[in-house]
């Protein structure tokens, strides 16, 4: 296991660097620099991990991979201090010409290692350029890992330090700031089993839309992604079954804030989920402090609006 960024090799610290002294700027990302350091692989989209090497080096999304699909990753979120975070989906497996499926689960364990071990990754995404028809990248910088939901595939990312007021940056500074992130990920994570607490109370342990009420089955669900200890306010909260959150989370299943009613997504039709959830409300809490903020449940709904596109 590297315990820090300069325990790596010299070519996956040298395009950690390129990454972070090139965020922001939109332009075509190179398979390699001059030095022979490799900063995508050569198959498109995707996960990339260099031969030999526990961890992913880069995370590239292509135009495809962020639209119609339940597998779509999101779009970045850019906050007000200059730092962004990104939900990015794990990589899955498709049938070949013949027909026969590659297995790349490895690639989600090695950014499972990053996420596990604290080592950051390159990440950027294919972007039309504006007024053109020609796509380019859009280079978002060096992200750490900060979460992995299976049962949705998606990785919670969030750059490592904002680095906009300063200049060019070494990779004993990206090991500093990477430390101090890791460090402050550590520390927010142990707010959660007070935020389940406190919503198993607000909802008298009982799922929000489905009423199921045993407590080992009850999850809690953050409204708006999971961005550090402030998220973790019941207003941003709901119980939900297990499989409910998974579904919530992927935008399969979202609330209409006008009325509370329960909605699915095309990627639901025909399913026992239907029938099973046809005509539910969200059950919100009695006191009023603890009721869900409508204005977030609208966020969301409208962030996976794409999937309720015929």
């Amino acid at each position: 296991m590297a315990s820090s960024l300069l325990e790596l090799p010299a070519n996956f610290q040298e395009a950690l660097t390129w990454f972070a002294n090139n965020r922001g700027k939109l332009q075509k990302v190179p398979a390699k620099l001059a030095s022979g350091a490799l900063l995508q692989g050569s198959q498109g989209g995707g996960i990339f991990c260099p031969q030999g090497q526990k961890y992913a080096l880069s995370l590239k999304s292509t135009i495809g991979a962020q639209l119609n699909s339940i597998y779509a990753d999101a779009e970045p979120v850019f906050h007000d201090d200059g730092t962004w975070t990104y939900d990015y989906h794990e990589v899955r497996s498709k049938p070949n010409a013949a027909g026969k499926e590659k297995n790349p689960t490895w690639k989600n364990i090695r950014l499972i290692n990053n996420l596990n071990d604290g080592i950051p990754v390159g990440v950027f995404r294919e972007v039309m350029i504006p007024g053109s028809k020609v796509k380019a990248h859009q280079i978002l910088g060096i992200a750490q890992v900060v979460a992995y939901d299976e049962r949705t595939g998606f990785f919670t990312l969030k750059s490592a330090q904002n680095y906009s007021d300063r200049g060019k940056l070494s990779i004993e500074d990206l090991d500093r700031d990477t430390r101090k992130t890791v460090t402050t990920v550590k520390a927010v994570r142990e707010g959660q089993s007070l935020f389940r607490a406190q919503l198993l109370e607000a909802y008298r342990g009982r799922c929000a839309i489905t009423g199921y009420d045993l407590p080992d089955a009850l999850e809690a669900a953050h409204i708006a992604p999971y961005r550090g200890r402030q998220t973790n306010i019941i207003s941003n909260g709901l119980l939900l079954r297990a499989d409910i959150h998974g579904l919530f989370d992927a935008g399969v299943i979202t609330i209409d804030s006008s009325n509370l009613n329960v909605l699915l997504s095309k990627f639901a039709a025909g399913s026992m989920y239907v029938d099973e959830l046809s005509g539910a409300k969200l059950r919100i809490p009695t006191q009023e402090l603890h009721a869900p903020d409508l204005t977030l449940i609208a966020s969301h709904r409208e962030k996976w609006a794409h999937c309720f596109n015929n």
